[in-house]
């Protein structure tokens, strides 16, 4: 009877140990599937990154694209700009500095961009920084003011840009 026992308790631990077995099997099938396809789409990103890194420019010069009569601070150095084209709108991103506190900054935007024609949506003001949204005709953006601890500001401008073909204008 003792050997019966014995031989039962031998099959629920044989029977046990296959029973995890199988199911890191299939944990590790699982894993290793979800790996793979994990990798494929990276893969597939860093292709289509690559593509679209033709498009992207960055310099260190005002872009083309940016708007003539949008206001620019006096004083301000360009430090970079940001330029994606897309299939109808174009993102333009454009980084200045300059000396001057954000406060005054803020002021001289909120009027120079009604001055211009350009409609003031929404604005934000918190510690040391603002954010004005706009929109003049079919482009809108931001500008976000930010003061530095070390003094001055930093401007950054950002807006999405609709681009036109033969049939129509561009909108300034």
């Amino acid at each position: 009877m003792h050997n019966i026992m014995a031989s039962m308790k031998d099959r629920s631990y044989v029977k046990i140990l296959v029973f995890f077995s199988a199911i890191l099997l299939i944990l590790g099938l699982f894993i290793y599937l979800k790996y793979k396809q994990i990798v494929s789409v990276k893969e597939d990103i860093s292709e289509s990154v690559e593509a679209e890194s033709l498009q992207n420019v960055l310099t260190e010069e005002l872009p083309s694209e940016f708007p003539e009569d949008f206001p620019l601070y006096p004083g301000m150095q360009l430090e970079n700009s940001f330029v994606s084209k897309g299939e109808e709108i174009d993102g333009v991103s454009v980084i200045w500095k300059l000396d001057a506190q954000s406060s005054g900054v803020y002021d001289y935007y909120k009027e120079k961009l009604v001055e211009k024609g350009f409609s003031v949506k929404t604005t934000n003001i918190g510690e040391n920084s603002y954010t004005l949204a706009f929109e003049k005709d079919a482009n809108s953006g931001f500008v976000g003011i930010t003061e530095e601890e070390i003094g001055g500001s930093i401007v950054t401008v950002t807006m999405g840009i609709k681009r036109f073909n033969e049939s129509n204008s561009k909108i300034n």
